[in-house]
């Protein structure tokens, strides 16, 4: 999860919170679409994409945000290996994503996650030519919603500015990815493995609670996120995923802050036909970094790395780091 907010008196807080039943990715967000090799991926509550908490009545705000993150794990023999054949995949994705926040009454917000999706699938191992797939489309879209069920605003004494604002705010969440990325990719009429796939091929519902503390300069953020997953078309289910995180910001100067936190997520083991899959799940702890910039008024640019620092994934796989890049027009 992260914590974004425009720096400056007028501006205020954008809080982000990772994904991500969201995601994700998938989803990605928080942000939810399925991201680089299915049930332990990285991914954000695409809610916190953009955006206060409580914004006003009738706010629209818009961010296009790009990712890349990359992956790896061991895979067994199957049709067309021989028995006791150890093969490994790399899975390799970039996005771009569109994410769409309106404010129909205060407190109230309404998302859309549209990802674009470039996923690089390759499997290597024992002498083998390596076989390699290059897939782009629409991935897996998130549609959820948002409201702050409580909300406080106070003026507090400051020894350096007098008087700052201190907001607090405590949000629910809910939502789903729907099955809009293709899961029935092929090559030479056979169809791709399930981790070369642009999309899950079923729903991802998600719901999730965040707490909001800002007092100039400072912003905290904390966020916890639950979502499930459905079979698709082909038997195939992935892990249901839990996603905790926390995020503190500082401004630096008036239109420059930067930000530290934490990510802890759980994914349990992808099920086919109801019985698990092996190298799928497990636990990942990541150190988050981010810095954002105040391009003008209301339009912000902002980076953010996620670095696993611990890995208990299940079996013989592993997850290498995220990286985020986005520019948020959010207007007073």
């Amino acid at each position: 999860m992260n914590a974004a907010r425009p720096s400056g008196s007028g501006g205020r807080a954008a809080l982000r919170g990772v994904r991500g039943a969201l995601a994700a990715g998938a989803v990605a967000l928080l942000l939810g679409p399925p991201t680089a090799y299915g049930s332990c991926c990285i991914f954000e509550d695409p809610l916190l994409a953009i955006g206060d908490v409580a914004a006003r009545s009738g706010a629209l705000r818009l961010a296009v945000e790009t990712e890349t993150l990359s992956s790896t794990a061991a895979m067994q023999s199957g049709d067309g290996m021989a028995a006791g054949m150890a093969m490994v995949e790399h899975v390799r994705q970039a996005t771009v994503r569109t994410v769409v926040v309106y404010s129909p009454v205060e407190r109230l917000n309404l998302v859309a996650a549209l990802p674009l999706v470039r996923r690089e699938w390759r499997l290597t191992g024992d002498g083998m030519n390596d076989e390699r797939v290059v897939l782009t489309g629409l991935g897996d879209v998130d549609l959820g919603a948002r409201l702050a069920v409580w909300r406080r605003v106070e003026f507090v004494q400051d020894p350096e500015r007098i008087a700052v604002t201190r907001v607090q705010a405590l949000a629910l969440s809910a939502g789903t990815s729907l099955p809009t990325g293709e899961d029935d990719a092929r090559r030479d009429g056979l169809r791709l493995e399930e981790h070369a796939q642009i999309g899950t091929g079923g729903w991802g519902p998600y719901a999730g609670l965040l707490y909001q503390l800002s007092r100039e300069p400072w912003a905290f953020a904390v966020s916890a996120t639950a979502r499930l997953r459905t079979p698709n078309a082909f038997g195939y289910r992935f892990g249901n995923a839990v996603l905790a995180g926390l995020d503190v910001q500082h401004d630096l100067f008036t239109r420059l802050s930067i930000g530290v936190g934490a990510d802890v997520r759980w994914a349990a083991q992808d099920l086919l036909s109801g019985a698990t899959v092996s190298n799928t799940g497990g636990f990942i702890g990541s150190g988050t970094a981010s810095m954002s910039v105040g391009l003008a008024p209301g339009l912000q640019a902002r980076v953010r790395a996620v670095v696993p620092i611990f890995q208990r994934l299940e079996g013989d796989q592993r997850a290498g780091a995220a990286f985020f890049a986005s520019v948020s027009w959010n207007p007073s």
